[in-house]
């Protein structure tokens, strides 16, 4: 069998007989494009014979039951980052010394303690120490969290998350999460 030999510089023919669209589509294309140019100036020359920016629109007697809507540009402000928080003092004074609170702060402090003990003994190598005294560190302040969870939780409900005292509150909790945190991997 003798196998024939292409010439490589000899063109293909086109794979069929359509027709080349590429022009119809460019015609279309100006065609919509000056409709839309059309339809623009005439609204703008319609608006200027009004002697208006934009129509105006016949309710008909029609009340809007959108009128009871606020809409100043206040009530579209963010409420994020860059808006303004206020602090209030609702709450009776004297909540950080609540017996709850003192209880807690107590377990804290020897959570604390325990703390300091268990890294310096994971810093001399002693990982006897630091499991034992990380361990004890982790259940103080996990009583702690969990004696004022339910009473923060209250005081929020009754006074809200902006009340001074209690944000002193919740700062203070914080950190015994943040030291619960770093012994948090001792068994």
């Amino acid at each position: 069998m003798a196998q024939t030999q292409r010439d490589p510089n000899a063109r293909r023919r086109p794979g069929g007989n359509a027709p080349n669209m590429l022009p119809v589509f460019v015609g279309l294309f100006v065609v919509v494009v000056a409709a839309l140019g059309v339809a623009v100036m005439s609204q703008s020359a319609k608006d200027k014979a009004a002697g208006q920016g934009a129509p105006a629109v016949e309710t008909g007697g029609a009340t809007n039951v959108f009128d009871d809507i606020d809409t100043s540009p206040e009530q579209f402000m963010r409420k994020g980052s860059g808006a303004k928080k206020t602090t209030t003092h609702d709450a009776p004074p004297g909540l950080a010394e609540a017996a709850v609170m003192v209880e807690a702060r107590g377990l804290a402090q020897e959570g604390a303690a325990l703390v300091s003990a268990a890294l310096a003994a994971e810093k001399s190598g002693d990982q006897d120490a630091w499991r034992t005294n990380a361990a004890s560190a982790r259940e103080k302040y996990e009583r702690a969290l969990e004696i004022t969870a339910d009473w923060h939780s209250d005081l929020i409900v009754k006074w809200g998350s902006s009340d001074a005292q209690l944000q002193k509150i919740e700062a203070e909790v914080g950190v015994w999460q943040k030291q619960l945190g770093r012994v948090r991997k001792a068994k």
